[in-house]
């Protein structure tokens, strides 16, 4: 199981996270949550740095010989910029540890030279596996393959072992599955017209390239940037927006129907039953029928009664976007890793639950990690419904078709792959019930509690003038 340890970074004190199938993290504003789901998308997404340099060093090597120093300097330049990229300079930081465990022997620790630039640490397991013994060779083969390509056979053989390289990667990390962030006010994506987001986009990407720039000049030079938390979120934001327009040329002239439909035809999976829970699920969310037709996304809410996606409601444009890309994972399926900042995000309860479910079917139907960060009660107790009917089960297997008509089979969860932590005071707890392996009825009850204690006292206190 991998894990996250962190200490004395931004609101972090201390703490220490369990990755596995599901993590969830709740706590206060400023409590930390998106610092820790973003170190995590980080060092997860390590692997595709890898790939890229590994890649840049492969299309550009003008000898056959691997010069492994020069391929470490690559990567480790890259792991600085992404690190300023994500959080900013380290100029103002106070000494920290972020270690970042794969497996037991293979693990990635970051900390601050004297001098305040960023050092990192690569078990001897990891680096060896990276650049000692038989990977190294693969990708020297393949710099061989690229130098010399005279005929189609040649050629053929060079894609092969660039697709070597990366199953190669993805064994070192232990991981396959493609990662993205999905950032809280991804309403961003859909809240304006099409030309003033091109045109926000233009901005966002110069914004991007120039704070690039910066990081060349500086960090190649040994000096770290000081970068805004706005670069910062930015940097996300522009990732995110990329993923989007792809989302959206696959749905392009199609609905969740017709894209379905079409898949079905040619692969026959997944089921017409799975299919059709999936598809009354996000009818439930939305309250209507998503088309992108070659003018704009719209909203129908009848055969000729529609609006288009940027007027509609805030919770449908919060969604949208999740639900676009849960859909396409499920429908692929491909084993993914997405962290999302609060799904919750101006949906009523009912569809909170209803995205909840979803988010289980593609959990439940591929091979996919998921961190959710939330400040909602009742996805805390979606959840545990989830969690409950695997255990119900599990203690009484004659139950089975009974709770089966309470929430069905494919959105339950299990107990022994799922996390939940809550974020105070720089420090994090879990708040699963070892025993049951559900998230514990005394922190759900706490979150109501002082509400509660108000009402008490004003209740008293009504009760006195009439006493």
């Amino acid at each position: 199981m991998q894990r996250i340890y962190i200490e004395n970074f931004w609101a972090i004190e201390q703490a220490e996270f369990e990755i596995d199938k599901i993590l969830l993290l709740i706590g206060a504003q400023a409590s930390g949550k998106s610092t820790v789901s973003k170190l995590i998308f980080f060092f997860k997404s390590l692997r595709q740095d890898l790939l890229a340099a590994i890649y840049k060093y492969i299309t550009s090597a003008k000898s056959q010989n691997l010069d492994t120093q020069e391929l470490r300097t690559s990567f480790w330049y890259e792991i600085r910029m992404k690190f300023v990229k994500y959080f900013g300079s380290t100029k103002h930081l106070p000494d920290f540890t972020i270690r970042y465990s794969y497996s037991v022997h293979k693990y990635i620790i970051l900390s601050l030279y004297p001098d305040k630039n960023l050092k990192i640490d690569f078990s001897s397991d990891l680096f060896n596996e990276i650049f000692k013994g038989e990977f190294p060779n693969l990708i020297q083969l393949s710099i061989k393959q690229r130098l010399v390509q005279d005929n189609i056979f040649e050629q053929i053989n060079f894609a092969s072992s660039v697709k070597e390289i990366e199953y190669g990667v993805n064994a070192i990390f232990e991981d396959n599955r493609l990662p993205h962030f999905i950032p809280a006010n991804r309403n961003l994506t859909v809240a304006f017209s099409d030309q003033l987001r091109l045109l926000f986009f233009g901005s966002l990407s110069g914004d991007i390239s120039a704070l690039e720039k910066d990081l060349v000049e500086t960090v190649g030079n040994g000096r770290s940037v000081t970068s805004s938390s706005g670069a910062v979120d930015l940097y996300l934001m522009s990732e995110f927006i990329k993923h989007t327009e792809k989302i959206k040329e696959r749905f392009k002239n199609q609905d969740f129907i017709s894209l379905s439909d079409s898949l079905l035809e040619s692969k026959q999976e997944p089921g017409r039953l799975l299919l059709n829970c999936v598809l009354e699920k996000i009818d439930h969310i939305l309250r209507a029928h998503y088309r992108q037709d070659r003018y704009s996304e719209k909203l129908y809410y009848s055969e000729k009664n529609y609006v288009d996606l940027n007027d509609a409601s805030s919770g449908q444009q919060e969604s949208i976007r999740i639900l676009q890309d849960l859909f396409l994972i499920i429908l692929d399926p491909t084993p993914a890793f997405r962290v999302i900042e609060e799904p919750e995000a101006h949906l009523y309860p009912l569809a909170q639950k209803h995205l909840i479910e979803l988010m289980a079917i593609m959990l439940n139907q591929t091979d996919s990690q998921l961190i959710i960060t939330t400040h909602s009660p009742y996805t805390l107790s979606v959840f545990n419904n989830l969690l409950y009917a695997t255990y119900v089960v599990a203690a009484n297997p004659t139950a089975y078709q009974e709770v089966q008509q309470v929430i069905p089979k494919i959105c339950w969860l299990n107990p022994e792959t799922f996390n939940a932590y809550m974020l105070k005071d720089g420090r994090c707890q879990s708040i699963i019930n070892k025993e049951l392996g559900l998230i514990g009825q005394n922190f759900l009850d706490e979150i109501s509690e002082e509400l509660g204690d108000e009402f008490n006292e004003l209740y008293e206190l009504h009760a006195k003038v009439y006493a």
